[in-house]
């Protein structure tokens, strides 16, 4: 959730919520943090103290990134979302683009907190597909080595010489290579 410098002068957007025993008044700081707040309240079985978990335990764009990523661990860490919940989004749509692709089926889903999911992949969708670029492995790439290029020889001396004027390194550095290189 955003915050502020005591004092300082904010604006609140309010969220009504009406149980048979009281009014409750929810104030958010950012239009994203309300909506996210809504579509998980309207999810069987999250209430707004939960909701309210989750909006503390992680922000917008790092809950996006992390459910791209596939990273169950930094889901799990995030109060009300457990291993079901964040290994169904996966489990259901294999993949981002089929996600994206069906980001409106999402919130009809029997998950917790599967309307605010929605919400918080919509709004950070450039920061999902940037963050699947980073951490993908190319496997296809051109490799013109053969395997007499890859078996274990002396290093070159002169080279690494070069490399350690060249990027500052001390006598120490230099040393142990030459040690490395004797075998001892």
């Amino acid at each position: 959730m955003t915050r502020y410098a005591e004092g300082s002068a904010i604006a609140l957007r309010i969220h009504t919520h009406v149980r048979e025993d009281a009014f409750v008044l929810y104030g958010f700081a950012t239009q994203l943090e309300q909506e996210l707040f809504e579509r998980l309240i309207g999810v069987s079985g999250i209430g707004p103290k939960v909701a309210l978990a989750v909006l503390s335990g992680i922000e917008p764009q790092e809950f996006i990134r992390a459910i791209e990523r596939g990273d169950l661990a930094r889901l799990t860490a995030i109060p009300g979302v457990g291993k079901k919940t964040a290994a169904a989004l996966f489990a259901v749509f294999g993949s981002l683009d089929e996600l994206y692709a069906n980001l409106d089926r999402l919130p009809l889903m029997k998950l917790r907190g599967a309307a605010a999911i929605a919400a918080k992949l919509l709004a950070h969708k450039d920061a999902a597909y940037l963050a699947r670029r980073l951490t993908g492995i190319i496997c296809d790439l051109p490799f013109a080595a053969t395997l007499d290029d890859l078996k274990p020889r002396p290093p070159d001396s002169e080279g690494l010489d070069f490399f350690f004027d060249t990027h500052g390194f001390g006598n120490i550095l230099r040393q142990q290579a030459r040690r490395i290189a004797a075998g001892v």
